[in-house]
């Protein structure tokens, strides 16, 4: 019975620590699929409901559709000896981040902790993980990539004057 106690709050321990963080999409919770124009800039944050320092990966798997439109922003709330560090020419698209903090009167808030802008380069879908350490996903979102309006519209009105040339 003990051992079984002991699994059960190991595996707890384990799940609340992979819950801890995730990605948010211009603030807000970011979905399981989240749909833009390809002319859009999102901004992809990193938050963590707990103080507690942690290390992560945030990778772009698909570097051809879409780019970190510019440096990752560390935010104060990520505590006083927060890091992020681009591995782009080592691993394209990849970004490593660090919540820390040793510093007592600088300490790790709850809330959002790093900011990185994204950007689409074409239509199609884009998968965007946070993973920890040992390479578990954390927590990822798809981009998908539309057309915009203007675009489609002028796409429908050439194949109307195609059409009628025939």
């Amino acid at each position: 019975m003990n051992k079984f106690l002991s699994l059960i709050l190991v595996l707890g321990m384990a799940a609340g620590a992979n819950a801890a963080i995730q990605l948010s999409i211009n603030g807000a919770p970011a979905p399981d699929t989240y749909t833009m124009n390809v002319s859009d800039v999102i901004t992809i944050d990193i938050m963590s409901d707990n103080t507690g320092a942690y290390g992560a990966w945030l990778v772009l798997e698909d570097k051809s559709l879409g780019e970190w439109a510019n440096d990752m922003t560390i935010l104060p709330a990520a505590g006083a000896n927060a890091t992020a560090v681009d591995w782009d020419a080592d691993y394209p698209g990849w970004w490593e981040v660090n919540a820390a903090s040793f510093n007592p009167d600088l300490p790790i808030i709850a809330g959002v902790h790093f900011l990185i802008d994204f950007h689409c380069l074409g239509e199609g879908d884009v998968l965007i993980t946070l993973r920890n350490y040992d390479e578990s996903e954390t927590d990822r979102v798809m981009i998908t990539q539309v057309p915009e309006p203007i675009t489609l519209a002028l796409l429908g009105v050439g194949g109307l004057f195609l059409r009628r040339r025939k």
